[in-house]
């Protein structure tokens, strides 16, 4: 039957060409354009360095340029919600520190929700820290306690938006030593420094990887920093917790990769594969260790996102110390 097998090998010919065609390819096509990483904070602060050092990266894995958007404001919250509202296609992604979550809980009206992100990646941790300008009288947590008592509410310490994380720091040091102290809002960790460097604030409270290097230059005083251990990066930096008063400040922070809500699964997997391959590299890793950052351990989006969600409860219950923003 000549015209069945000739039908047949012109039906087989069309079904190997459309067959690439029709395939879902949410992995295969992605990414077709730029990708846009938007960090909720001005641009030289912790946050800001990892995004352009995983977009780097990510870039030579992916075969697409990646653009930093520094939307910065409403402690990280303007950020946070330009990248929930996006296309939820993975060209628009939320490179954000724990503040993500808390701004949730302290603010009346964020303009986003948890639930409209979907988290993709965890990407790194640091412990907060307290320093100060060269010139101030206090070199240590005792000092700088006896100093505060002395003068209430004259001491300034500037910190990244009244309802972040590093305004948390500053409630819990409050509250544990029995001090007063001035706090002056900025809008990022870059400006903190900035001004601390100036010698316009006496302190100021920052992630470990925004203070790391002035501190070992001697630009400014490290007081302490807020954890429960020595960190690896800077085992030299004393500890909140190893002075009596102070013995249950701590507040590490954590960075993590988020998109908006609806990203095909595929291209979550993508990503995070493209992820874990960044984290993996021990160039990588040694380079941002000396940057004061702890590169956390490779793990899927199921695994950040249940870490989310406990780190959820656990601002719950930390975010009564600070007050509702309106």
């Amino acid at each position: 039957m000549p015209y069945s097998a000739a039908r047949r090998r012109a039906l087989l010919g069309a079904a190997s060409f459309l067959a690439p065609m029709t395939l879902p390819a949410w992995g295969q096509s992605f990414p077709t354009r730029p990708i846009t990483l938007i960090v909720p904070s001005s641009a030289g602060g912790g946050t800001d360095a990892i995004a352009r050092a995983l977009g780097q990266e990510l870039s030579k894995k992916l075969g697409q340029s990646v653009v930093i958007d520094n939307a910065a404001g409403a402690s990280g919250s303007i950020g946070s919600a330009k990248a929930a509202k996006a296309l939820p296609d993975g060209h628009t992604l939320l490179v954000a520190n724990s503040g993500v979550v808390l701004a949730t809980l302290v603010q009346a009206n964020p303009g986003y929700a948890l639930s409209e992100l979907a988290p993709v990646a965890n990407l790194a941790s640091s412990p907060q820290s307290l320093v100060a300008r060269p010139g101030f009288p206090a070199s240590n947590v005792e000092q700088l306690i006896a100093l505060a008592k002395a003068r209430p509410g004259r001491i300034s310490v500037g910190v990244s938006g009244l309802a972040a994380l590093p305004a948390l720091a500053v409630s819990m040091l409050e509250d544990a030593a029995q001090i007063d102290l001035l706090k002056v809002p900025y809008k990022g960790a870059a400006q903190v420094m900035q001004d601390l460097l100036g010698g316009q604030i006496d302190l100021g409270v920052t992630a470990l990887l925004n203070s790391l290097g002035p501190a070992r230059a001697g630009q400014v005083k490290m007081i302490g920093l807020m954890s429960q251990e020595r960190a690896p990066e800077a085992p030299e930096f004393p500890l909140f917790a190893e002075t009596a008063a102070t013995k249950q400040v701590s507040l590490d922070i954590w960075i993590g990769l988020f998109g908006p809500a609806g990203i095909p699964a595929p291209v979550v997997g993508q990503i995070n594969a493209a992820v874990q391959s960044v984290l993996r590299d021990p160039v990588y890793r040694a380079a941002r260790a000396k940057a004061g950052e702890q590169t956390a351990t490779p793990g899927t989006a199921l695994e950040f996102s249940r870490f989310v969600t406990a780190e959820t409860a656990r601002y719950r219950a930390a975010a009564k110390r600070l007050p509702m923003e309106q």
